[in-house]
């Protein structure tokens, strides 16, 4: 009985984005005490999808972290996602924008500790690797990095499971070099694919707005499931 209803408690937390088919992919929409992974080539609707997620879950009464690591959080897309109710939707959301990868180490550390004390439904990093990539040096500083950010992702999966939240990550791509622009793989290395459990592809298929999202990673889905997309003025719908 005790195990039923922790299952239905998740279940009523689980943010819906709207969206059918991104729902489906998620697997009913964006799952709690569980990171989550989204991740594409530049323009390809990440931000668009944690915004989404940002103003549903405030739609339940609770409040949202989210940590800007690329300047791409607008006031403008909100107001539109939010149909009009930015000013409303804004005050419940904690937005953080660090401009190093020591300082987003620092503000993922505080959002945990705000998690931990207050009635937070969703934290956004948006995106994970984006100063991390940016940061030169020599090749021993780049390991203690990547440590930290595997460290932090260690932390955002400890306070998903504590207070039942969900944590929802963005992240950027490359080409393999040996299979040309066709074969694009997450940043991140093993550290993001291990402590993410869901992680979806997104795939820019066409012009307006079209796309297709893929799925890498599930706890209870085929990977290799697809679904067609489209960003429209309100964010994903379905086409």
């Amino acid at each position: 009985m005790v195990a039923k209803a922790q299952v239905l408690h998740n279940t009523a937390r689980r943010i819906l984005t709207g969206c059918t088919g991104l729902d489906n992919l998620l697997g009913h929409g964006l799952e709690p005490r569980i990171i989550t992974q989204v991740y594409g080539p530049s323009a390809s609707g990440k931000t668009n999808i944690a915004i989404q997620c940002a103003v549903r879950c405030v739609e339940t009464g609770r409040k949202v972290i989210y940590i800007d690591t690329e300047g791409g959080f607008s006031a403008e897309r909100l107001d539109q996602i939010s149909r009009g109710r930015g000013k409303e939707v804004a005050s419940k959301i904690l937005l953080f924008e660090p401009i190093t990868f020591e300082e987003q180490v620092e503000m993922v550390k505080h959002g945990i500790t705000l998690a931990n004390n207050h009635d937070i439904g969703l934290i956004v990093l948006d995106s994970a690797v984006a100063l991390y990539r940016l940061e030169e040096g020599a090749t021993e500083r780049k390991k203690g990095l990547g440590r930290e950010l595997g460290r932090i992702l260690a932390g955002l999966a400890g306070v998903a499971r504590r207070k039942n939240l969900a944590v929802l990550i963005t992240n950027q791509v490359y080409a393999s070099l040996e299979n040309g622009l066709d074969d694009v793989r997450p940043v991140g290395g093993p550290a993001l694919e291990y402590w993410s459990k869901v992680i979806i592809e997104l795939r820019i298929r066409g012009e307006m707005g079209q796309r297709e999202g893929v799925i890498v990673k599930h706890m209870y889905k085929p990977s290799g499931w697809k679904a067609d997309l489209v960003i429209g003025e309100t964010g994903f719908e379905d086409p």
